[in-house]
């Protein structure tokens, strides 16, 4: 039986002093190809398209917008600063337009968000770099601690940004323009990735439709001409 709830087969990550290893399944498994596991297999498509237009297209465009809107209406035209300092600035013509309160409230918030997305990325690409990691040795009955490897991506990667920061690359906006660029090099690899998986490890009725099809080459091609023109512009 299909079931909607796949987290529940996954692996949990436990606490880093959790000790044990155990016997991991990461190639998963294949639901029987009947009208109703097709009727869930659906629903569970629905369900993730719908979360990520909400959060994804939705919010996010929406985001994007205001923060345009905001930057637009403060300080367009009178910017002498950029990076970090940019917000600060920002900060200091709401601080001297409507008070303190909005000013620092801007920053936190700011911080917030920076904060929460910089956790979410950090979280996900551990799972996927311990996944990957644990792949490479990997056969039926292999045993090993996910925990563990997941911890050891983790610190690795906080380990290495302390290391950036003390070879002094200290500025916000060339970090974020580092990680931008690498986080859409991954993207372009991904769409055709999942494109030749979903065509050669479903079946006809399960396969992405048209529409999601030439989705997953426009956005191939978005990314190749994003990274293209991006790394033109830092040489």
């Amino acid at each position: 039986m299909f079931n909607c709830d796949l987290g529940k087969f996954t692996d949990k990550i436990t606490s880093l002093f959790t000790p044990g290893n155990k016997v991991i399944k990461i190639e998963g498994s294949t639901f029987t190809d009947n009208d109703e596991n097709l009727a869930l297999w659906k629903k569970w498509w629905r369900l993730v398209a719908g979360e990520h237009f909400i959060v994804f297209w939705f919010i996010g465009l929406v985001t994007i917008i205001l923060l345009s809107i905001l930057a637009k209406s403060l300080v367009f035209g009178n910017a002498s600063v950029s990076g970090i300092d940019f917000l600060y600035q920002q900060s200091s013509v709401l601080t001297s337009r409507i008070g303190s309160v909005f000013g620092i409230g801007f920053l936190v918030v700011a911080a917030l968000m920076l904060f929460s997305t910089q956790i979410g990325v950090l979280e996900s690409s551990s799972r996927i770099i311990s996944e990957n990691f644990l792949l490479i040795s990997y056969k039926p009955g292999f045993i090993a601690n996910p925990s563990l490897a997941f911890y050891v991506a983790l610190w690795g990667q906080i380990a290495f940004g302390i290391i950036v920061l003390l070879l002094g690359f200290q500025e916000p906006r060339v970090l974020l323009t580092l990680s931008a660029v690498l986080n859409a090099v991954a993207m372009m690899f991904a769409f055709p990735l999942v494109y030749f998986l979903n065509r050669k490890n479903l079946k006809a009725r399960y396969q992405a439709s048209l529409p999601a099809q030439l989705f997953f080459i426009s956005g191939f091609i978005f990314f190749v001409i994003f990274v293209g023109m991006t790394m033109v512009n830092l040489i």
